[in-house]
């Protein structure tokens, strides 16, 4: 290595280097200009600022990148947050109708194997015309059957009201990713 001469040096002046060798408690580290036998030569130390302006600007760009893209990162989780919060309400009104759904199918069964039940007595009751047995009034039935058609038509309502927050759901995610693109 050369003697180095750090005084009119242009890299130092311009601050692109602290001047000299610097030893940190292992291998001396030497400046950029250590490696060049005329450092007089102007056009280098220009070529040299130069490219470490580039390497400067470069690793900006990228840091606003990476910032960017953690920003719309976060922005995205967000709303999904936000999307998950608003929906919870409106899964859980499902979740609900459905187990509503699921005992009325259960109270169906059973009424109308209650119904079939009454339905065979009477036929029996009809073939063998015997008073003393157990007979099931026409009242019975009627009220058995208006029972099977409540039940049906409640259910087919909760089914109606799960499907408009299907539709709800829908909306929201539509609006969700919409929202997602632009940022």
């Amino acid at each position: 290595m050369k003697e180095l001469s750090c005084e009119n040096c242009q890299l130092s002046l311009h601050g692109y280097c602290s001047g000299g060798v610097k030893c940190y408690g292992g291998n001396p580290i030497y400046p950029p200009c250590a490696e060049i036998d005329d450092f007089d030569d102007e056009q280098w130390v220009l070529d040299y600022i130069e490219s470490e302006e580039r390497a400067r600007k470069n690793r900006a760009q990228r840091q606003a990148a990476e910032k960017k893209k953690q920003e719309e990162k976060l922005h995205r989780q967000q709303l999904k947050k936000e999307y998950e919060q608003r929906n919870r309400l409106p899964l859980e009104h499902i979740k609900q109708l459905r187990n509503k759904i699921k005992i009325n199918k259960k109270m169906l069964v059973t009424l109308e194997r209650r119904k079939c039940y009454f339905e065979s007595i009477n036929r029996v009751n009809q073939l063998f015309r015997e008073g003393n047995c157990f007979c099931p009034d026409d009242k019975d039935l009627k009220l058995i059957t208006e029972q099977i058609e409540d039940i049906n038509k409640l259910n087919e309502s909760y089914n109606v009201k799960i499907e408009e927050i299907k539709k709800y759901i829908k909306e929201q995610e539509k609006i969700f990713k919409r929202n997602a693109k632009n940022g």
